[in-house]
């Protein structure tokens, strides 16, 4: 059998933690044995200067630490119905090791110098997730990655495709994630009456819109204060979301099985991210035909949200407008079941975890078998 190394930045952002995981799982269930690995230093070695390199390592060690203690999300979620070989190594792997895989998919921006090498090339794959946020706007940071960087390379999807076209005059393949598990097939339990109105994604940081939310918040307790109010929030921010909403229902720790349950009992989903790669999060609440409140253009979001239909767009500068028109919408009788309904319309199959290995194999050239 064909073995496979996915090897991931060392941080503890559950959102490619998931991809991989749901990758592993899809690439097992193909016959493929399956390694998931992690290097010592993340991408920051590439490009960072002796001047901040003392505080490059202290990122790089509390994204490690976090990532050991992270409660959020654990691989076994995904990948314990298949036998998947998972050892998060926290050493870097050599050069003998990479030989031993007939693939290697890099995660993010980093890569090791062993990846750089002819010899390794030939079955190294790089997958960019997200590049605007990791190197804070500035391509140059880039650019001396790709330039180096002798294997395939693919996006997470077409705003990361655009952007190294756009930046670095790259163009390159898109690999969409796949939903979970527990979204595929889309839960039918997820779409019976919902007890709350608003499921709030809290994140404190600009590019995540928390300043959208402070906005949205505030204009639902003037115009209809008796509207229930949910937020979701990482397990390190929920002493500030308990001080700042001390009566709303604060959701932190969610296992991801429970995650459909936790959607099903909301109506709406607050998005207000600037910046995304790709936007898993209001995907799976469509699929459990809750409706995301989000800003167009950002990540992947408009290849399946349809504003007026299935999802409710907004411009920045208009976060009060659709705090009231969200409010219309629940306090009209049946136009909620209607946004619902199309919810339950949207076509997943780009995004099925039982095709996801099969579309990663066609990309990188390996045949149809694993043997």
């Amino acid at each position: 059998m064909k073995r496979i190394l996915l090897l991931l930045p060392a941080n503890n952002k559950a959102g490619v933690q998931k991809i991989a995981a749901n990758l592993a799982r899809s690439l097992s269930l193909s016959g493929w044995v399956v390694f998931i690995s992690y290097p010592i230093l993340p991408y920051h070695r590439v490009y960072g200067s002796k001047k901040n390199y003392r505080t490059l390592l202290g990122t790089w060690k509390r994204y490690l630490l976090q990532f050991v203690t992270n409660p959020n999300f654990k691989f076994s979620e995904i990948i314990d119905d298949v036998n998947v070989k998972h050892r998060p190594f926290l050493v870097k792997p050599g050069q003998r090791y990479l030989q031993s895989f007939d693939q290697i998919v890099a995660f993010g921006e980093y890569l090791l110098p062993d990846l750089y090498t002819d010899d390794l090339a030939a079955k190294s794959n790089l997958y960019i997730l997200h590049p605007l946020e990791i190197v804070h706007k500035n391509p140059q940071y880039l650019r001396p990655i790709i330039k180096g960087f002798k294997g395939k390379t693919m996006a997470l999807s077409p705003f990361t495709q655009n952007w190294l076209r756009t930046n670095l005059n790259l163009d390159v393949p898109v690999l969409l994630p796949a939903l979970s598990k527990y979204f595929w097939p889309v839960p039918l339990e997820c779409r019976d009456e919902r007890k709350y109105d608003f499921l709030i994604n809290y994140i404190p940081s600009t590019n995540k819109g928390i300043d959208l939310v402070e906005r949205f918040i505030r204009k639902i307790t003037e115009i209809a204060p008796d509207k229930k109010i949910g937020v979701f929030a990482s397990f390190t921010d929920v002493d500030r979301v308990q001080q700042e909403f001390p009566n709303y229902l604060i959701h932190t720790n969610v296992p991801e099985q429970k995650m459909p349950k936790l959607f099903s009992m909301y109506k709406f989903f607050l998005y207000p991210s600037r910046l995304e790669g790709f936007g898993m999060s209001p995907l799976e609440a469509i699929a459990c035909a809750t409706v995301p409140i989000m800003i167009p253009g950002v990540g992947a979001l408009d290849l399946f949200g349809v504003d007026g239909k299935n999802t409710i767009f907004f411009a920045e500068e208009e976060i009060e407008a659709v705090a009231i028109e969200c409010v219309n919408i629940l306090n009209k009788d049946g136009e909620i079941q209607k946004y619902q309904h199309n919810c339950t319309q949207t076509d997943f199959n780009r995004f099925s975890p039982d095709t996801y290995a099969q579309r990663l194999l066609d990309i990188i050239g390996e045949p149809n078998h694993s043997w």
